[in-house]
């Protein structure tokens, strides 16, 4: 049945579709679109049964959909929720099987009267003039608006710096690239500062084109565009589009053979990405060979309907694909760069970075974060949780919490160790950058030593990190470990002794139980005094048990692998007097049970009337100098052996405080 179409020529309106101009639409404010709910079987009914034109144009926007995913059209029965707006496009949701989609008309169409232009568009490839554009212009707007973006260092060039070869009153000619020195630079009162930095996966590629001692002296004279990596080779690209005169990167710009170089260079990295002009995040790409620029997912080209002519288009409604967080944590389907360890420092110290995400490009500065289609902008506040601008920004941290600097150090933490080395030695090294940050915030406030991972003033909190449980790890890719690392590269206290992701544990109001009697910490080198370490002790006042045992308890149930609290589908408990306490070991090597086992009560928490411990469970390292060296934690929610709550620890009750030597 149809009804007169108010304002549509004496059309009549259909029953199903409303002919996609429900009654009230014309006195809707902008922003508030109407709203017609139907269901597939009426939808393909009323195409059948009227030929009502905009349910034939409902019917060929879904179908495609439907079968590219396999959900097959012909069976589909779910309700349909159809968003109109004047001036807007159409906008499709099936809630049930994640359909969204938008249809559009380019230009006014008196045949689909309600159908405004697209809500956004995204280059197909992301190294057309456009994004290349859109990046000039972000940048732009950043340098002359943006006050919070400063870089506060002041004019800084890298040891090292490539010139990427702009020749002066030339737009489109330029000179190879060269590797230069940055005496060199400023030795010409003419010369700029500016420089861009990339960030990127290095890959499984040995004969990738890298700075040594034999090629120095060669790359100080020339090197060829056309041998460099593809991803590099963008990036000088992108850098002489932006008519930026050089750029870092490091395979170039480190002598990779040589150590005292590369330990030199590594405790730089603060210096280095926090003064680049843009940092460039080559996010999609696992290997340097593999490029910057490429096909972007949102910028799919519309589909013609055939059914108006091609005059109007089906497109995906991209709106609820954005995720922040993708650009710098590792999502159950992470990007790339988002594994690898080193970016997470490349990409917090900067000040501003465009992601080349495979999406779309994404822009993020001290003040914004922006995106190509613009559907997604927000202003970035003080305390913003994803670029971790506090660390980055001195003032702010000065005016911070000495809490709220820790709280932020552990988070950073573990979102560092959900991603992986290529060298199990990089561990404290690649997040020294951010450490030295931190630590020269913390210079204002009374004394506190970065103690290989954790800080002197928030010890209690540091030692209680915890590996992952079955819980988590079920949510996990199969290219996470857990492990030790194969060498020596930290002690056993620190997160930075075992591979794979850790956690804390979120406790607000822990008092420490402990006091730090003496620290020593052994740099490979005093370049990089928050990177490398040799050896590294704590000494600790506090309350100890010895002999106490351990014990395993396999999971036998459905959920195997997937529980709370369980370690490969083991639950942990230690054992003193009759008592038992779950606790997660660090990892499973150890030899379980055995009779040099003790715990260390590290804090407190009252927990509505009750006390709630949390303590490390040691192993004796060395019995003739008393060492001990940490297996596990107990930070959760404790029970006997039956499973029965318990928040008492008789435990400790007797315990008295003694000096504990942890190594």
């Amino acid at each position: 049945m149809y009804h007169p179409v108010s304002g549509l020529s004496g059309e009549r309106r259909c029953e199903t579709c409303q002919s996609l101009n429900p009654p009230d639409l014309e006195a809707r404010p902008r922003g508030q679109p109407a709203t017609i709910f139907l269901d597939c079987v009426k939808l393909k009914g009323s195409v059948k049964s009227t030929a009502c034109r905009y349910c034939t144009l409902l019917h060929e926007a879904l179908q495609p959909e439907y079968d590219n995913r396999e959900l097959n059209w012909d069976d589909a029965r779910g309700p349909l929720e159809l968003r109109v707006e004047l001036g807007r496009p159409l906008k499709i949701f099936d809630r049930t099987n994640a359909v969204y989609l938008e249809i559009f008309c380019e230009t006014a169409d008196p045949i689909f009267p309600t159908l405004g232009p697209p809500s956004y568009h995204v280059e197909e490839h992301s190294s057309s003039v456009q994004c290349h554009q859109q990046v000039k212009s972000w940048l732009k707007s950043c340098l002359e608006t943006h006050s919070s973006c400063t870089t506060f260092n002041g004019p800084y060039l890298p040891t090292r710096i490539i010139d990427v070869g702009l020749i002066k009153g030339h737009a489109d000619t330029f000179q190879e690239p060269v590797l230069v020195e940055n005496s060199r630079v400023k030795a010409n009162a003419h010369a700029t500062c500016r420089y861009v930095a990339l960030s990127y996966c290095w890959g499984q590629n040995p004969n990738a084109v890298k700075t040594t001692f034999a090629n120095y002296p060669a790359h100080k004279q020339l090197i060829e565009l056309s041998s460099l990596p593809k991803t590099i080779q963008d990036a000088i690209l992108l850098t002489r589009y932006l008519r930026i005169p050089y750029l870092w990167v490091d395979a170039l710009c480190i002598i990779q053979d040589d150590p005292d170089d590369w330990a030199r260079e590594a405790g730089t990295m603060r210096s280095v990405y926090s003064s680049a002009e843009l940092t460039i995040s080559a996010s999609t790409a696992s290997a340097s060979s593999e490029g910057i620029f490429g096909p972007q997912r949102f910028g799919t080209p519309a589909r013609p309907l055939s059914c108006s002519g091609g005059k109007a288009k089906v497109c995906q409604n991209i709106a609820r694909e954005h995720n922040r967080f993708e650009v710098q944590m590792c999502m159950p389907s992470p990007l790339p760069i988002t594994r690898r360890a080193w970016t997470l420092q490349e990409s917090v110290l900067s000040n501003r970075v465009v992601h080349y995400t495979g999406n779309e490009l994404v822009w993020e500065c001290n003040e914004w974060y922006r995106c190509e289609c613009g559907l997604a902008e927000y202003q970035i506040e003080d305390d913003d949780d994803v670029t971790a601008r506090l660390i980055r920004q001195p003032d702010l941290l000065r005016v911070s919490s000495r809490a709220g600097i820790h709280k932020k150090w552990r988070d950073l933490v573990v979102m560092y160790t959900e991603r992986q080395l290529s060298y199990d030695v990089d561990k404290l090294v690649a997040i020294n950058g951010i450490a030295d940050s931190v630590a020269r915030a913390i210079l204002m406030k009374p004394i506190d030593r970065y103690l290989a991972g954790l800080w002197s003033d928030d010890l209690a909190h540091g030692l209680l990190w915890a590996v992952e449980d079955d819980w988590f790890r079920q949510s996990r890719d199969a290219t996470f470990v857990y492990r030790r690392p194969k060498a020596w590269r930290a002690p056993s206290w620190s997160w930075a002794a075992v591979e794979g992701p850790v956690d804390y544990p979120p406790l607000t109001k822990l008092t420490s139980e402990i006091q730090l009697v003496a620290a020593e910490i052994e740099p490979r080198t005093q370049h990089d005094t928050t990177g490398r370490i040799i050896s590294a002790k704590l000494i600790l006042k506090g309350k100890m048990v010895r002999g106490v045992g351990l014990v395993a308890h396999k999971n036998t149930s459905a959920q195997k692998n997937t529980r709370r609290d369980h370690i490969n589908g083991f639950r942990h408990q230690v054992v003193y007097k009759g008592a038992s306490y779950d606790f997660l070991p660090d990892d499973l090597e150890q030899k379980l049970p055995g009779p040099f086992y003790a715990c260390l009560l590290v804090g407190q928490i009252d927990w509505w009337g009750s006390t709630q411990c949390f303590f490390l469970v040691l192993e004796l390292a060395d019995a003739k100098l008393q060492t001990y060296k940490r297996i596990g934690v107990s930070c959760l929610g404790h029970g006997d052996v039956d499973g029965q709550s318990r928040h008492h620890f008789p435990m400790f009750d007797n315990a008295v405080l003694e000096a504990v030597t942890l190594v």
